[in-house]
């Protein structure tokens, strides 16, 4: 059975203790978004189907909640471009 609608609910937290933030999630368009973003995830069941998530997130996860992004060095270079350009066209 399903959490019902008007029940589901994100919660992010802080604990200076341990300096980690807490997601618990029972909304499952957040369950699938940051189920990969979770380290050490509680998945609460019902009939076999994730209701729910819970734990603490990760470490290099940010203030947008996504991970931090790796560039090689090649497209670090190609956004220099991009950004060169658009600066040289805004003149």
């Amino acid at each position: 059975m399903a959490i019902p609608r008007t029940e589901q609910e994100t919660v992010i937290t802080f604990d200076v203790q341990e300096q980690k933030w807490h997601l618990y999630t029972s909304y499952p368009p957040h369950i699938r978004k940051y189920q990969e973003l979770v380290e050490n995830v509680t998945e609460h069941r019902e009939e076999n189907n994730v209701v729910a998530i819970e734990g603490h997130l990760l470490s290099d996860v940010y203030g947008t909640l996504k991970k931090k992004r790796t560039l090689t060095e090649e497209q670090k270079e190609r956004l220099a471009e991009q950004l060169n350009k658009t600066r040289a066209s805004n003149k």
